[in-house]
């Protein structure tokens, strides 16, 4: 992601508008970007990806789906 509020800001809504929820779990800041790491729960991985992917600065796009179990 560029490292602009501007983007910051449409990606915060574009996951807003399609997740029940979301918190920032981990922020990279370089020279030549920013990466971000959200926790959220969707019903609609697929539609929640393209919005992310559709913001103007993201470069890329990815969900991870946990199955809530965890293993020691």
């Amino acid at each position: 992601m560029a490292n602009s509020d501007e983007t910051e800001i449409a990606l915060e809504n574009a996951i807003n508008n399609n997740a029940a929820f979301s918190k920032v779990k981990s922020r990279n800041i370089t020279a030549s970007g920013t990466d971000v790491v959200y926790e959220v729960r969707t019903k609609d991985e697929k539609a929640l990806a393209k919005a992310v992917a559709g913001v103007e600065g993201v470069y890329s796009s990815s969900v991870l789906q946990h199955d809530g179990e965890v293993t020691l």
